[in-house]
């Protein structure tokens, strides 16, 4: 009779993934060894480590980047929409006015941060947020909305 281990090399992708999450959830770290050195071995054709380093940490970067700033740009419209509800002399406006101007503040900052990345790298910011599928609608929204506010304040 075989043993399971003289079948180690024989188990399928499936069959080895299934016996590797029993041994898991068991929490037989040995076994799980087992399976893994017993997995046979192939040659790997990888491009270059280098350049895969850096194509994943920009990625990674730019998607945390721009998370901020789509959260950023969503409060910035919400405090916006709130100010535009409320009656000029209702008590919460002010309070709504000054959460506005903090995330437009923390807004700016992030696009200031984008823009200085950008020339200090040699990218465009088209060419940085392609990694983001380009700017997001609420980041589009809440730039003009700034636009429009900047404007009516110089009046």
């Amino acid at each position: 009779m075989k043993t399971l281990s003289s079948q180690y090399a024989q188990f399928t992708p499936e069959e080895r993934l299934r016996l590797t999450i029993a041994a898991e959830e068991r929490e037989d770290h040995a076994e799980v060894e087992r399976l893994m050195r017993s997995c046979p071995q192939m040659p790997w054709v990888v491009p270059d480590p280098e350049y895969c380093r850096r194509i994943i940490w920009m990625r990674a970067t730019v998607n945390e980047v721009i998370r901020l700033w789509v959260e950023a740009s969503a409060i910035v419209l919400c405090s916006a929409l709130v100010v535009a509800s409320l009656p000029a002399e209702d008590a919460l406006v002010a309070k709504a006015t000054a959460d506005w101007k903090t995330w437009s503040t923390v807004w700016l900052g992030i696009e200031s941060g984008i823009t200085k990345f950008c020339a200090e790298a040699g990218l465009t910011g088209n060419q940085l947020l392609v990694w983001a599928n380009g700017r997001s609608a609420a980041g589009r929204a809440a730039s003009q909305r700034r636009e429009r506010h900047r404007r009516a304040d110089r009046r």
